[in-house]
């Protein structure tokens, strides 16, 4: 993700883009101060070196409808420093805040000119064309779920804020900071339905069978806190913490056994000698024609 440094000694000001050029400016413009991310701001912060990074706000962000209320960039740049601070960086380099007060007016955003309204003809006619010459998609992999499941999801803004603060780590002398590895706790009133690795959306929490054993592990690289296995759990059994590691860790193993019926494995998550499958079989069975109910 590189950016042109400009020329010259001096301090960098990252300013809105409605911001007039100056002469002799050493200025990065953004379409927008909100819209920055913290892997991009410390990105910028990595390549442009030991040059100060000023966030200007020059009180345009109150009446920007993109902004809405005060400056857009300024819960970002709190962000960036805590994530210096934590990897050992001195505060004497970390990006600043300065108040602009030169009088400068902002100026009209280009807006590109309104296209020609089709006919309801053309239009289907222009879709029927595009469509025709659109790449064709990959067909989506066959195989049961499981095997799909395994597949890895690719998490490139997941994987450029990790390479990101490794870099700031190492100008800083320190390590990543252990909060930027989510830790999943588990209770023991957890009963291994296995929700909580369905609903993985980028498959951080996974469950696999192994040497005669159903694990269900974690890895605190893939995961992007969305919550969505906590929210899942029935029994309410997991929940995240700080100070993780980023190696995958188990968090619970379950036997595998044999259902006396069917001959499938199943999680041995209590005395039963059967799957939940035939189980419900059978107590439907029971309760329909009274098979092992005791006469009165």
């Amino acid at each position: 993700m590189g950016i042109p440094a400009p020329a010259g000694p001096g301090e960098i000001d990252i300013e809105c883009a409605r911001v007039p050029t100056r002469r002799g400016e050493r200025t990065l413009r953004v379409p927008c101060l909100g819209g920055v991310t913290p892997t991009l701001l410390l990105t910028w912060w990595l390549e442009l070196g030991t040059a100060p990074l000023i966030l200007v706000n020059r009180g345009w962000c109150e009446n920007c409808p993109a902004a809405g209320a005060g400056f857009a960039a300024e819960h970002l740049l709190a962000e960036a420093r805590t994530w210096l601070q934590d990897c050992a960086v001195p505060s004497e380099q970390w990006p600043r805040l300065r108040l602009a007060a030169d009088g400068l007016k902002p100026v009209a955003p280009a807006i590109a000119p309104p296209a020609p309204c089709l006919s309801r003809r053309g239009f289907f006619r222009r879709a029927t064309v595009e469509v025709g010459q659109a790449p064709r998609v990959a067909a989506v992999p066959a195989g049961p779920r499981a095997q799909l499941k395994a597949q890895v999801c690719p998490l490139p803004a997941r994987e450029a804020w990790l390479a990101v603060l490794r870099r700031v780590a190492q100008r800083g002398r320190g390590a990543i900071p252990v909060r930027a590895w989510p830790a999943l706790t588990l209770a023991p009133r957890c009963q291994d339905h296995g929700l909580c690795a369905n609903n993985c959306p980028t498959g951080a929490l996974a469950r696999q069978a192994q040497d005669g054993a159903s694990v269900l592990s974690f890895d605190a690289a893939r995961c992007v806190a969305c919550a969505a296995c906590e929210k899942s759990c029935p029994e309410q059994a997991l929940s995240f913490t700080t100070d993780g590691t980023p190696e995958r860790v188990v968090l619970r193993r379950t036997p595998l056994r044999e259902c006396l019926l069917c001959g499938s494995e199943f999680r041995a998550t209590s005395l039963s000698n059967f799957c939940m499958k035939c189980s419900s079989d059978r107590s439907l069975a029971r309760s329909m024609f009274g098979t092992g109910v005791a006469s009165k």
